[in-house]
């Protein structure tokens, strides 16, 4: 697989946030119109989206970090 960067962008953390925002908004939506359907399965993936969609998120704020970290050759050395 071939690893696309744009404008030292990476285009598969791109994808993966506008899933994961999707994903909010549909819950947000799900929880402000109170709409509920016949299925259990559907009710609870949307139940489940929002929390989903925060830990993406937190997945890729951790990938960012890390990929500033690396390109600044921070070096953590630990000592007890």
């Amino acid at each position: 697989m071939k690893k696309i960067v744009k404008n030292n962008r990476v285009e598969y953390v791109d994808i993966l946030r506008s899933f994961a925002l999707l994903y909010m908004i549909i819950y947000h939506i799900w929880v402000v119109t109170n709409i509920r359907f016949n299925s259990n399965i559907v009710n609870s993936v949307i139940s489940c989206g929002g929390s989903i969609g925060v830990r993406i998120f937190f997945i890729i704020s951790g990938f960012g970090i890390y990929r500033y970290l690396l390109q600044r050759n921070f070096y953590f050395y630990f000592s007890f």
